[in-house]
């Protein structure tokens, strides 16, 4: 009997703390309630500022893929298969190689990048820079690199598809400092070895919009003279082509030093004089930015008249079907300065 009792007072207690607690449950229930009733909604300004602060992302985001820029880099790398990086905001281009240092060839990338369709790797490089935006809007330096995207777009579309792929052009990374020969800073660099073309970001803001154009091209060329040509450092063809007393590189100067001093014959900038590969893709350059300019030289210089032929056969050579309308393309194109 004693047992029995002690089981009845255990359950009415059992009962009892069940009872208290469902009442206790309900009874926070109801001041929550009342809290979220009383409690005053927030201003405009405040809740607005709360929804940008946790969806940030997304308005970066959706802010990038509006940009003209943006579209530009889509559009050359879903058209030509070449990813066009923002660097340093992305680290999926190869590292160039600064003093001390080697290069990372596109073969070494991590195996998940290197899958990645060079389209792919365009909107993840560009919307990394969005993911890193300041308050406010992207990144200050996102209309200097559109300047540049536009040029780019332009000078590009003069090149068939199949012109870019035999080169072997896989990448244009923007960024600052391009490291050019030597320990010289350079508007754009052509890395042939890792199929890279780099470029500075901020080269149309800084240099001019024709001073771009003619880097493109010259970068362009350097690719096209090692892949196609088989002639980038040498070329006894070309050399041939000049004064007997003429020796390259005695005249080592920055391009923009070219009209401070009297060319010697047969070249068309001071850089041009620096290095035989130089000479060649400076006069490439200028031969599709600015073929008037060339044309005038060329009638007074006969070496500049042989190799203008020899560059035009070459290409030719090369790619029979696309020559002739591109000397026209470029002529109609650039009959007259675009102004900056």
């Amino acid at each position: 009997m004693q047992k029995h009792d002690d089981s009845a007072r255990f359950r009415r207690l059992a009962w009892r703390i069940c009872y208290w607690a469902y009442v206790l449950v309900l009874g926070l229930d109801a001041i929550g309630i009342v809290v979220m009733v009383v409690q005053p909604a927030p201003p405009q300004d405040a809740s607005r500022a709360i929804e940008q602060a946790e969806s940030g992302d997304a308005i970066a985001e959706r802010e990038l893929t509006e940009l003209p820029a943006y579209k530009l880099a889509v559009d050359i790398a879903e058209k030509y298969s070449v990813a066009v990086i923002i660097e340093p905001w992305c680290e999926m281009a190869p590292v160039w190689p600064h003093r001390g240092e080697t290069s990372r060839p596109i073969a070494a990338l991590e195996p998940s990048i290197r899958a990645l369709l060079p389209a792919e790797r365009t909107i993840k490089s560009w919307r990394r820079a969005a993911l890193a935006a300041k308050p406010g809007g992207l990144r200050p330096e996102l209309p200097a690199i559109g300047q540049m995207l536009v040029v780019l777009h332009d000078e590009l579309s003069l090149y068939p598809v199949t012109f870019i792929q035999r080169i072997q052009l896989r990448q244009i990374v923007l960024s600052r400092n391009v490291e050019g020969r030597g320990e010289e800073i350079a508007a754009a660099h052509a890395d042939v070895v890792n199929a890279t073309m780099r470029c500075d970001a901020e080269c149309v803001a800084i240099s001019g919009r024709e001073f771009a154009r003619s880097c493109v091209h010259h970068e362009l060329f350097h690719f096209f003279d090692h892949w196609c040509c088989n002639r980038l450092l040498e070329d006894d063809e070309w050399t041939d082509l000049n004064s007997a007393d003429f020796a390259y590189g005695k005249r080592r100067k920055m391009r923009f030093l070219a009209f401070l001093s009297i060319l010697p014959r047969g070249f068309v900038t001071e850089y041009a004089t620096s290095a035989m590969e130089e000479d060649k893709a400076e006069l490439f350059a200028l031969m599709v930015a600015s073929p008037l300019l060339v044309d005038q030289l060329g009638r007074t210089d006969e070496i500049i008249r042989a190799k203008v032929q020899l560059l035009k056969m070459r290409l030719d050579k090369s790619f029979p079907a696309m020559a002739q309308d591109f000397w026209e393309a470029a002529a109609a194109r650039h009959d007259e300065p675009a102004a900056d």
